[in-house]
């Protein structure tokens, strides 16, 4: 451990991350309250200019809209006044028209009717004066005074003349004619006063307007100043608010860099390790999951420090933070929380393997030569493991806990992991030697492929056998799959191991044939990591077509299990499988979560019948009845059944009277090695009565 950690306790660290966090919460407040106190000024500059503005273009508005409704409210009444006047004034000429009718015929007969018309029109005319004169004094205009003067003196003239007994009518016609040039003179007189009314209303209007112009333009000289120079405040404001804006959000990085991350690797410090710690907790206690810490001391720092100097000694640390980040996903969390000491934070894992592979994989990462001058210097790491929430379910216990697990490393020798559990220690050691052995194997290809006949019920003889793969260990001999194919899909090493067996199995595919006939089939287990990688179809098709063999002798089997993981992209590549030749059987059906709705839509051959449902056929009626159920509903799907696990010749006879196509299972035979199969007498025909082995 480095000298860092022995000198400054745990307490001191935390209590400085929690300062550094008070500080950023405690600046925060009065950086935001100046930007709203400018912010505010801002919004009240931006609130007066558009009230001036509002203000101004409403006094604009209403001294033009005001200007307008007079104009129009004066021409409304002088031509109201003009067009009363006027239409009394035709009224009058009319009747005094009237009158001297009336004097012509009085002059030609002096008739009583004559008479009293006479007497009526000049009521008449009376009354139209009198109209005109209250018209005149209505409106109260004087240009029209001496002309109703006139009318008014003619009239009463006229009046004293019809009043004297005999009346003279040519007194009475001569006064009738001069009323009626004075009918025509206001007649003129009113057109040129309403023109003259009318020209004096246009003057009017444009001074108006142009006092409007003067103002508009003297409001625009104090105006534009003043808006100018509020939008330069405005500008100003907001210019400031986002500096200020900007310098909150440098200066919150910063202090959140100084509060949460390491100042020399950039890592997160203890205090954000906790944090992810406790939150990765609290999910997998939701989600029933399992995370992983691992606690990485670099062994003997110190000496590198003493030796080569700290400067160097901070390189180095460097270097080790850098390789960290590389070993791990996106999501997982690299801390340096304490001189030379690391955790490394899984949050959700698998199962516990991944914690020793991880552990395995940084072991190797660190151990790479690190550059010094000319030269290279070499460093190891110890490494704690904890589970969370398995362990622990605190975040400082996690720590503690992995902190532990690395001392006992350090004991026992260093440069190794150690989990906190005792029990899983055992495990990851016995699954990483097994690892450890199969690159082995792989590398020398110490396997052997078995097969286990497949005998058909219909036709009475093997028609196919299943590819079982075995691995000829030099010093433990001949190992069963279950003990290392779990291990062989979690590290990936399944993909060349099934490569192998396809391989395999083309090469023995001629000797088979000569055991049967030309039209044997080989069943090939395809796991998931095959059947998701995209060029799995790829890779199978060069094989075939490199060694000249026909897909029409191979069969892909799959899990039921496998199959449901991603069905789009299984169904798409089960289909091109389909289509190129290859049969495609689904394993172990009725253990997972398929059903005869999925099989109906997927490109399938061949169904399967698991053995936990064939065993005790001949003991459980109710076994039998999901049995004779999923054969009669796979005929009806038009697929094959195969019935494992057939033990007993009373399996055999109740698959038979059930319609199964094809049994297998060691009543028969056991898996065997190809020179087992040659030497046997499994494919002499009419073997129905008897164990084939």
């Amino acid at each position: 451990m480095g000298e860092t950690s022995k000198n400054k306790p745990l307490s001191s660290v935390v209590e400085s991350r929690n300062d550094n966090q008070t500080n950023v919460t405690a600046l925060s407040p009065n950086m935001e309250k100046n930007i709203e106190k400018q912010g505010s000024k801002t919004l009240r500059l931006i609130f007066s200019l558009v009230t001036g503005i509002s203000f101004l273009a409403l006094v604009i508005i209403f001294t033009i809209t005001n200007a307008n409704q007079n104009l129009r409210e004066s021409r409304e009444v002088i031509s109201n006044y003009h067009d009363r006047s006027m239409t009394t004034t035709a009224d009058l000429m009319v009747t005094l028209f009237e009158v001297l009718d009336n004097i012509n015929q009085l002059k030609i007969s002096e008739k009583t009717e004559h008479n009293a018309q006479f007497h009526v029109s000049v009521l008449n005319v009376e009354r139209k004066v009198a109209l005109l004169t209250s018209i005149q004094d209505e409106y109260g205009s004087s240009i029209f005074n001496q002309v109703l003067g006139r009318l008014k003196s003619e009239t009463t003239r006229l009046q004293n003349l019809t009043s004297i007994k005999p009346i003279k009518y040519d007194k009475v016609e001569s006064s009738i004619r001069q009323l009626i040039r004075i009918a025509r003179q206001n007649e003129l007189l009113h057109e040129k006063a309403r023109e003259r009314r009318f020209d004096e209303l246009n003057t009017e209007t444009e001074n108006s307007e142009l006092i409007i112009f003067i103002l508009l333009f003297a409001t625009a000289l104090i105006v534009i100043p003043i808006t100018t120079l509020i939008l330069f405040r405005i500008r100003r404001d907001i210019k400031f608010k986002l500096y200020t804006m900007k310098t909150l959000d440098t200066t919150q990085k910063e202090l959140q860099q100084l509060a949460f991350y390491d100042s020399l690797t950039g890592l997160a410090n203890r205090f954000l390790l906790t944090e992810r710690i406790e939150q990765a907790i609290r999910q997998n206690l939701r989600d029933s999951a399992t995370g992983a810490l691992l606690f990485i001391d670099v062994d003997n720092f110190k000496r590198i420090n003493d030796s080569l100097g700290r400067r160097f000694g901070d390189e180095v640390l460097k270097e080790v933070s850098t390789r960290l980040k590389h070993s791990v996903r996106a999501t997982d969390t690299v801390a340096r929380i304490n001189g030379d000491e690391f955790v490394l934070l899984l949050p959700n894992i698998d199962d516990e393997t991944k914690a020793a592979e991880l552990a395995t994989t940084v072991l190797s990462v660190l151990a790479a030569p690190i550059p010094y001058d000319n030269d290279h210097i070499f460093i190891t790491a110890s490494i704690g493991v904890s589970l969370i929430p398995k362990d622990t379910d605190e975040a400082d216990s996690a720590i503690k806990f992995a902190d532990l697990a690395m001392y006992q490393s350090k004991q026992l020798g260093k440069n190794k992991f150690r989990f906190y559990n005792e029990e899983l220690n055992q495990e990851a050691t016995a699954k990483l030697n097994i690892e450890n052995k199969l690159r082995k194997a792989i590398e020398n290809q110490d396997f052997i492929l078995f097969y286990q006949p497949q005998y058909s019920l219909t036709h009475d003889k093997v028609i196919g056998v299943e590819a079982l793969i075995r691995w000829q260990d030099p010093e433990e001999g001949l190992i069963p799959p279950f003990q290392f194919i779990p291990v062989a899909e979690s590290t990936g090493l399944i993909e060349p191991i099934g490569d192998w067996v396809i391989e395999q199995a083309i090469r023995d595919l001629p000797r088979l044939q000569t055991l049967v006939d030309e039209d044997i089939v080989i069943a090939i287990n395809v796991s998931a990591r095959q059947l998701t990688n995209r060029q799995f179809y790829e890779n199978l098709m060069e094989k075939f077509i490199s060694s000249g063999r026909k897909p029409k002798n191979f069969e892909i089997e799959i899990t039921e299990s496998i199959l449901m993981e991603d069905l789009d992209h299984n169904h798409s590549q089960l289909k091109r499988l389909q289509e190129t030749g290859f049969g495609v059987s689904i394993d172990d059906f009725g253990t997972g979560y398929s059903s005869f709705g999925y099989l109906n839509k997927l490109p399938t051959d061949t169904l399967k019948i698991d053995r936990s449902f064939v065993k005790d056929i001949d003991t459980q009626p109710a076994e039998l009845e999901i049995v004779s159920a999923m054969i009669s509903l796979a005929h009806n799907l038009h697929l094959k059944v195969v019935a494992e696990g057939v033990e007993t010749k009373e399996h055999m006879d109740i698959l038979r009277d059930c319609n199964c196509d094809i049994i297998q299972g060691y009543y028969y035979a056991k898996p065997m090695s190809l020179e087992e199969l040659e030497k046997s007498d499994l494919f002499v025909a009419d073997k129905t009565t008897k164990p084939l082995s």
